[in-house]
């Protein structure tokens, strides 16, 4: 029977971790980042009648679609089902998957508070969860609309919880399954890290001499290589391509978010739990005396493998690197107790009784406007230049667009969600070898709008408007002035940054 305390405890620490996860949009009123690129997907299916699509008719179209479809499925037939009974606004998929991603890191914050509390006293469970409010790599993740990530993250962590429970009792390999074949269809990076988590349990155990729970662990691996199989192996020559593309490659001319931008957007929250853990660190030598492993340090350990690409690809090496923080906040939360236990503060007479209960609320106090403004800040990054979106142009393509292709920048991930357009996206990252020539002929257009192999891509991607913001019109990018002349191009609307241009004769 759970407690009256306990219920209150685990509603006031959803809602706070909701209302956090939710103000950071304020100052923008909307989903930012990659959310248009998902919303798409949904939109993709619904078109497709509520199945899987071979290939993509708006993003890229005609390029394999290839991203674990689970979250779409869920949320195109559900709306499929709304449809019938009521008109759905078209912004609809864009803020159900964002209120999903919102929820699900609620609940993350939620399980873990719980889950430790048992390892903790009053006040250390006061302080884990306000650093499970507050600190959580989920925070930085909605601002650039990393929702299947998200998700995917809170079903490995609650799978790596079950796996803990192996030498306790036999369930947990059922429902630890069953959380692995659930990430093998939301995420493809946290389906494959998950892969070498698990097998890097099996080694742990196969070195402590544990067969029995190594067997149990290998059979965990093998559901979990089986299930990503079954959607993968089909797709086998999208990941030999996609693994063959560099990142200079993948992003094209336009680079959207450089690496500096990167580490000031995502180190400053990371602060805080490092500070805690080298103080955890320094009691454990004091005392002589480390936390046993547990699935969560193989998972930190596992995590270094992303350094291997620092020099190929950082952004997978960054999109790693998030991994190490989840689990070593993970890490240094559960065992926050070994500071009390070291008796490294028994002898400071501010940190004794109710003063530390009142110094832990006023750093969480101080703490919540500073990560709520970081975090803002990191929106409103994800909400300008090319990530800007523009309900007005939404609404102009609505009555312009349709049956016909748009070359445009990120905001082309909304038109294609949102007006059921087909799009070539020309800033950005893309790994597929239809996307990348798709990308290479819409930077050509753009670059020397003029030219015959222009006007032969404008012909032969069906292409009837092109988009481009005021920031690189009459600019010369890779010694081509950017311009859009008549009679080859008619200037239909400005909207605020955004020109678009009407193709002749389309």
């Amino acid at each position: 029977m759970v407690s009256r305390r306990t219920l209150l405890y685990a509603a006031v620490i959803f809602v706070l971790a909701f209302i956090s996860r939710s103000i950071i949009f304020l100052r923008v009123g909307f989903p930012t980042g990659d959310a248009g690129q998902f919303a798409s997907f949904v939109t993709e299916f619904q078109l497709n009648d509520g199945f899987v699509p071979a290939t993509n008719i708006l993003y890229y179209p005609g390029s394999t679609y290839i991203y674990p479809p689970l979250i779409f499925l869920g949320i195109s037939a559900f709306n499929l089902m709304l449809g019938h009974f009521l008109t759905l606004p078209v912004s609809a998929s864009l803020f159900e998957l964002f209120y999903l991603a919102i929820i699900i890191s609620s609940i993350q914050a939620l399980f873990l508070a719980l889950y430790f509390r048992k390892f903790q006293n009053r006040v250390e469970f006061l302080l884990t969860a306000g650093m499970l409010v507050l600190f959580d790599a989920s925070l930085y993740e909605m601002s650039w609309g990393g929702y299947p990530d998200i998700i995917a993250t809170f079903f490995m962590i609650v799978m790596l919880y079950f796996v803990d429970k192996r030498y306790e009792n036999k369930r947990w390999l059922l429902y630890a399954s069953i959380l692995f074949i659930v990430i093998a269809y939301t995420h493809d990076l946290t389906y494959f890290y998950s892969l070498l988590v698990v097998a890097c349990i099996v080694i742990f155990d196969l070195l402590r001499r544990n067969f029995m729970s190594a067997l149990k662990v290998l059979m965990l691996l093998i559901v979990g290589g089986v299930s990503g199989s079954i959607w993968w192996i089909p797709r086998i020559h999208f990941v030999i391509g996609a693994a063959t593309i560099n990142m200079s490659t993948g992003t094209g001319l336009f680079t959207q978010v450089g690496s500096a931008a990167v580490l000031l957007q995502a180190v400053p929250f990371m602060i805080p739990i490092l500070f805690l853990a080298l103080i955890e660190l320094f009691a454990s030598i004091r005392m002589g005396h480390f936390e046993p492993i547990d699935s969560f340090s193989i998972a930190l350990i596992a995590s270094a493998s992303g350094l291997f690409f620092i020099f190929y690809d950082s952004t997978l090496t960054g999109r790693m690197m998030l991994f190490s923080y989840a689990m070593l906040m993970i890490i240094v939360l559960k065992n926050i107790g070994v500071i009390r236990k070291s008796g490294i503060y028994k002898n400071i007479r501010l940190l004794r009784g109710k003063r530390l209960v009142a110094i832990t609320l006023l750093f969480l106090l101080i703490m919540a406007p500073v990560q709520i403004l970081f975090a803002s800040n990191t929106v409103s990054y994800y909400s300008s230049g090319d990530f800007q979106y523009n309900s007005s142009l939404i609404k102009y393509g609505q009555s312009h667009f349709d049956n016909s292709t748009i070359l445009a920048p990120n905001i082309g991930t909304f038109i294609a969600a949102e007006d059921n357009a087909r799009v070539i996206i020309y800033t950005g990252f893309v790994v597929g070898s239809v996307q990348v020539e798709e990308r290479d002929a819409g930077l050509s257009i753009i670059l020397a709008s003029t030219s015959q192999s222009s006007l032969y891509n404008i012909s032969k991607y069906n292409i009837a408007y092109v988009i481009v913001q005021s920031s690189i019109l009459n600019t010369t990018i890779d010694g081509h002035l950017i311009t859009f002349p008549s009679p080859y191009y008619q200037l239909s609307g400005i909207f605020d940054s955004y020109y678009v241009y009407k193709v002749a004769g389309a």
